[in-house]
């Protein structure tokens, strides 16, 4: 199965609902959001949705990693703020 469909709560979480979840990544040091949905694209909706969840949580100037690393039929990627380079 897959690890991002499994869900394991194993680092901190900042939001959770039914279409996406926020956590820090196990691997790096960083936030990602991840797509509950297994897919490897979002639809506009669910991106639209990502987008406004993020706008509330991160400071101003966050912007996606833009590329999905080891689970790569599952669709998530890292945030990047502002002040993190």
């Amino acid at each position: 199965m897959c690890e991002l469909c499994e869900h394991k709560r194993i680092t901190e979480h900042k939001y959770e609902d039914d279409l996406c979840w926020v956590a820090k990544c196990s691997t790096h040091d960083l936030w990602m959001v991840v797509l509950r949905r297994h897919d490897s694209r979002p639809t506009r909706r669910e991106m639209n949705h990502i987008v406004a969840v993020l706008n509330q949580l991160f400071d101003q100037g966050w912007k996606f990693r833009g590329y999905m690393s080891s689970t790569t039929d599952h669709w998530h990627d890292h945030i990047v703020e502002a002040r993190d380079g």
